[in-house]
């Protein structure tokens, strides 16, 4: 596997951490509403944030990091 795919790969797991990553309510993982305005994880406003977790989020995304 070629570095570039690893750092790409990467960088798509920090970002899911760092946006979509629960940090108070039960944790977990969320959906965002409009990713141009996403606040990081652990922020007061939680506004752009659903309340649900897509089904295909395991199989579907985390599957190919």
């Amino acid at each position: 596997m070629q570095k570039v795919y690893r750092d790409f790969g990467w960088q798509v797991f920090l970002s899911l951490e760092k946006f979509c990553k629960r940090s108070f309510q039960g944790g977990g993982y969320t959906a965002i509403l409009d990713v141009d305005h996403a606040a990081p994880a652990g922020s007061s406003s939680d506004a752009n944030r659903m309340d649900r977790l897509d089904s295909f989020f395991f199989s579907e995304t985390l599957k190919y990091l």
